[in-house]
């Protein structure tokens, strides 16, 4: 496990991680890796089909009604505290339908209900729900923190310095258990190999200045976050960058995919690294994820960087972003990050500004940010600019010479094509056609504009249509955007 003193704040500068990591007791066909390649497999990711569904067999069991005393077998079942306290390596813990209210810790990192004991790498420990909860809305399990009221609660359930452990298809409402600043009903941390799959998790809009998430992801290493339904992270009054569905800190290997993200302020905020000993930041591997109506920005990195040269870059790819200001935002807070990314593949549509970079930080004139950073084969339509990369003649040397490409894009429907130094092209020089920005900047040098022909983008179906000029755009030969294979599932796997 890892353990670790874990402090944040929404208001100190912020930097985030990199992801790809094996799935904890799941099967797991198309994830891949940190170090894989995308399009290695044949001119699509999906070369196989989507991952195989966890199909759990109990050997212990929880209800609701249990009196308590058990032994956790199906004649004298566990309370889940007693289940939490109890099970070891190996144990598959089913939980049936109903309420499960755990004590309010008071503590951001502390949930109500977390297990006191670790798994191994061939026998985690499962705590699943009879009925998934992202797939069904009846005779589900619910987990609450009990007691105190918003801004003075805790996680309803989660990891915390635990290694080896899946939690599977629970449910969270954060108006029926109350949480607290710079956190969220679900965390993952100072843990290793922990998944949470199959959960949905509804947030309670607050008036909150620090971080509120629905899940967090912090101190961690090796973590998947995989098929759930976060909706409803926002600032009661104005859009909030710090309320993001899914944050992370301080996190080596997080694999992300298929996840359905709606209605939040940001869709995902990769944020933080506060230097750790034997920690940092690298390997997230973000894929495959349907975040839409976004009030400040559907994906956001800080301080994403490889920490270490063997964890690798960061993957960002096949994810659909629709209807945010911004689509995907990288952000400089300091000489070294963002770096270490390649952002391919993935669709943004109806975002006024739809790929934005940041204006590099250096320190006595040098900067390493956006090194061997990388966005092809990304499809941008609709929207004020296709994508904005805010540097200057100077900033641009710096970060050519790190490394940094832009190009294979597609654009459509865009009132300005690329935009220099400021954001949106507000004062500073946009341009609305792709020559004049190849000419300005020097990036997208094969990149095209034109009609995707999306198949019925009003319902929200962003596949291309046959014939689509946006099917052979990309740096392979094969098509832009999200949809890669023509079989993609984007979002919740059914």
């Amino acid at each position: 496990m890892v353990v670790l003193s874990a402090c944040s704040s929404g208001d100190e500068k912020a930097n985030a991680a990199p992801a790809g990591g094996g799935a904890v007791g799941a099967t797991d066909d198309d994830a891949g890796g940190a170090g894989q390649a995308p399009g290695a497999d044949a001119g699509g990711y999906d070369a196989a089909p989507p991952f195989a569904h966890p199909v759990y067999v109990p050997n212990r069991f929880v209800t609701a009604t249990a009196a308590g005393g058990g032994d956790g077998s199906a004649a004298a079942p566990w309370t889940l505290a007693e289940a939490m306290a109890q099970a070891v390596a190996g144990d598959r813990v089913q939980v049936a339908e109903g309420v499960y209210t755990g004590p309010n810790t008071r503590r951001r990192y502390e949930p109500a209900f977390y297990p006191a004991h670790d798994g191994t790498p061939s026998a985690p420990i499962v705590f699943f729900a009879e009925h998934r909860a992202v797939y069904s809305t009846t005779g589900r399990s619910e987990i609450r923190c009990g007691g105190g009221v918003q801004e003075a609660g805790c996680p309803a359930i989660g990891c915390l310095e635990n290694s080896h452990v899946v939690l599977d298809g629970f449910f969270v409402d954060e108006a029926s258990s109350p949480s607290t600043a710079d956190s969220g009903p679900v965390v993952i941390w100072g843990s290793d190999h922990c998944s949470v799959e199959y959960f949905e998790i509804k947030n309670l809009p607050l008036a909150r200045a620090d971080n509120h998430n629905a899940l967090r992801i912090e101190a961690a290493t090796d973590a998947v976050v995989r098929n759930n339904r976060l909706t409803g992270t926002k600032e009661t009054n104005n859009p909030s960058q710090n309320f993001a569905a899914i944050m992370a800190y301080d996190a080596i290997r997080i694999l992300i995919e298929h996840n359905d993200i709606d209605d939040t302020d940001v869709g995902m905020f990769i944020k933080g690294d506060h230097q750790y000993p034997g920690l940092g930041l690298g390997a997230f591997t973000i894929q495959k994820n349907k975040i839409t109506r976004s009030r400040w920005a559907g994906l956001r990195f800080g301080g994403i960087k490889a920490a270490e040269p063997a964890y690798g870059a960061s993957v960002i790819r096949q994810n659909l972003i629709a209807g945010a200001p911004v689509g995907v935002l990288f952000t400089a807070y300091d000489s070294v990050s963002p770096r270490n990314f390649t952002l391919q593949n993935n669709t943004v549509a109806g975002c006024a500004s739809g790929i934005v970079l940041g204006s590099p930080t250096a320190s006595n004139g040098v900067t390493s940010v956006y090194t061997q950073s990388s966005v092809k084969d990304n499809l941008v339509s609709g929207g004020t600019v296709g994508i904005e990369i805010h540097v200057n003649a100077t900033q641009r040397s710096l970060v050519v010479a790190n490394g940094l490409s832009s190009d294979y894009g597609f654009f459509s429907n865009v009132q300005y094509v690329g935009g220099l130094e400021t954001w949106r092209g507000d004062g500073g020089p946009a341009y609305a056609t792709l020559a004049a920005w190849r000419t300005a900047s020097g990036f997208d040098t094969h990149s095209r504009t034109g009609d995707p022909a999306f198949v019925d983008a009003a319902a929200g179906d962003y596949r291309l249509a046959s014939g689509s000029a946006a099917r052979t755009a990309s740096s392979t030969g094969g098509p832009v955007g999200c949809y890669v294979s023509g079989g993609d599932i984007i979002g919740i796997v059914p």
